[in-house]
């Protein structure tokens, strides 16, 4: 019996792929981070800040097919769209490859089925936008 080596999580390869090429999303001072897989209570401070999440999607024995959503959350309407575009664009021009730990990931393919969108948010003036993605990655 063959057993496989686990897929890396498509939500850290991107995360980390994210922070590599937008220097706006680099870790800031005092451990301020700006793109991550979970969501901050203080995402205010933290603007602009980017989340990922795998939200469904196919595998199989070789190749992985998720369906990851990327929010941006900015000051205004205007920042919120001009960085999701940024973030399409780059993401559409694979592929691209990235480290997570040990394993290189590559994306094969990248398909954008929905964006950006915008979506409620609390009261406050951070707006939010969302775009969601299909991605094929092998092991």
């Amino acid at each position: 019996m063959t057993t496989l080596a686990p897929f890396v999580r498509i939500d850290k390869a991107l995360e980390n792929l994210l922070k590599e090429n937008f220097e706006v999303l680099e870790d800031g001072p005092a451990g301020l981070y700006h793109v991550g897989t979970s969501f901050p209570a203080d995402v205010s401070k933290r603007l602009p800040f980017v989340t990922v999440h795998r939200v469904g999607g196919p595998t199989d024995r070789f190749e992985a097919n998720p369906t990851v959503d990327i929010d941006v959350f900015h000051l205004t309407k205007d920042q919120a769209l001009s960085l999701d575009s940024d973030i399409s664009a780059f993401l559409l021009g694979y592929p691209r490859s990235v480290r997570v730990g040990a394993r290189l990931v590559v994306l094969d393919t990248v398909f954008q089925s929905s964006g950006p969108t915008e979506l409620p948010w609390d009261a406050s003036t951070t707006r939010r936008f969302a775009s969601t993605y299909q991605i094929s990655v092998r092991r």
